[in-house]
């Protein structure tokens, strides 16, 4: 009876597709609510109160502020989505889904803010 000893294969690791060549306008993009940001508070004051009086207080900070911490959190999800994805297609959806909902609020948030004070 003879036996054959078969060598053991070495593990091969998954191959990750390289990265693309095109993922600086992508990430540039993702940091467009960061932009915004810099630009309304080079702009603009500390607050939204101004003349309109003390801003509106939720849990004890101003309105404007969980407005940046809700744009802010926004930003760096999709932020790390866009930097981690390896196709054009996640780096949409991930644009989709997070830059520009949080861009949109970034601009529109301090105007509703406002509404929302000014009628109550």
């Amino acid at each position: 009876m003879t036996s054959s000893v078969v060598s053991p294969q070495p593990a091969t690791a998954p191959v990750r597709d390289a990265p693309s060549r095109w993922q600086g306008p992508w990430r540039l993009f993702a940091l467009l609510p960061l932009w915004i940001y810099l630009i309304f508070s080079a702009t603009q004051g500390p607050s939204l109160g101004g003349p309109f009086g003390e801003p509106p207080k939720a849990l004890g900070l101003p309105l404007d502020v969980w407005l940046t911490i809700l744009v802010g959190s926004w930003t760096i999800a999709g932020l790390a989505l866009i930097w981690d994805a390896r196709s054009w297609p996640r780096r949409a959806l991930a644009l989709f889904l997070f830059t520009i909902p949080a861009t949109f609020v970034m601009i529109l948030g301090p105007a509703v803010i406002l509404i929302v004070q000014n009628l109550g």
